[in-house]
């Protein structure tokens, strides 16, 4: 069957430059991300700090430096726990928005609004997205999101803007 006789399949220029702007229509709708505790993220950072604490005693180094080593991972452990997973730390970003212009703004738990800029070099997969951001005033963020970060429709429709369109 040609394409001519199909009356289906319209392949004209205009057609397609009709939905080449719709996407690109869709794709300028505000994001608003709220964020969530992942428990993804509870048990890899669970596992991940408690993997190098049980590992710690059987290196050959001094025993205070072994000391010193499980409060290093123990101080981290708390610091990514209370950053990532119950937002404690007053700049502990909760809420994430992308508005039509392509500006993002981030709330943090004190609900401080800040305008962000989405850096390059971020991470997009099915699994996890990691986004990078300059804020104007605090330097930079790192957004870790994982399935069970925030809604699904919404993270979804990020990892096709992440990964299709430039500009973001």
């Amino acid at each position: 069957m040609s394409e001519e006789s199909d009356p289906q399949l319209d392949t004209s220029g205009a057609t397609i430059l009709a939905i080449t702007r719709s996407v690109m229509k869709r794709s300028q709708q505000p994001i608003h991300l709220a964020l969530v505790p992942s428990r993804y993220l509870a048990v890899y950072i669970i596992l991940l700090h408690g993997s190098v604490l049980l590992v710690l005693p059987f290196i050959s180094v001094q025993s205070a430096m072994v000391w010193i080593l499980a409060a290093i991972v123990l101080l981290s452990f708390v610091f990514n726990w209370h950053t990532h997973l119950n937002f404690k730390r007053d700049r502990a970003i909760q809420k994430l928005e992308r508005v039509p212009d392509a500006t993002w703004i981030l709330t943090d738990r004190l609900k401080t609004c800040y305008q962000a800029k989405l850096l390059s070099g971020n991470y997009v997969s099915p699994w996890l997205l990691v986004l990078r951001f300059r804020l104007s005033r605090l330097g930079r963020r790192t957004i870790i999101l994982l399935p069970d970060s925030a809604e699904d429709d919404f993270l979804r429709r990020l990892r096709v803007q992440l990964r299709y369109y430039s500009g973001l």
